[in-house]
């Protein structure tokens, strides 16, 4: 995706935003949410390596403005989508 989708960032431009962490695959969930899926934080940007850490330095006020962050979790923590409760795992 090039192109700005409603008004929202498109999923090449969200990853621009972030490439300085590492390499990460990027899924739009909806035009103002997204999932990040990283497999390599970038040692110099993420000394720790650390989920924690990553969190903490997008969520610095300066950078999450920057960005237009508003809420970073880890997956686990994250909203779902559940289309019925039928199902039982």
């Amino acid at each position: 995706m090039t192109e700005d989708i409603e008004g929202g960032l498109s999923a090449d431009k969200l990853a621009r935003l972030f490439d300085d962490f590492g390499d990460f695959n990027i899924f739009k969930d909806s035009q103002s949410s997204f999932f990040m899926e990283f497999f390599y934080l970038e040692l110099c940007t993420v000394p720790s390596q650390t989920v924690e850490e990553f969190i903490s330095k997008v969520t610095a006020p300066e950078l999450a403005k920057q960005l237009g962050i508003k809420a970073v979790v880890p997956y686990m923590e994250a909203t779902k989508f559940k289309a019925h409760n039928r199902l039982e795992y």
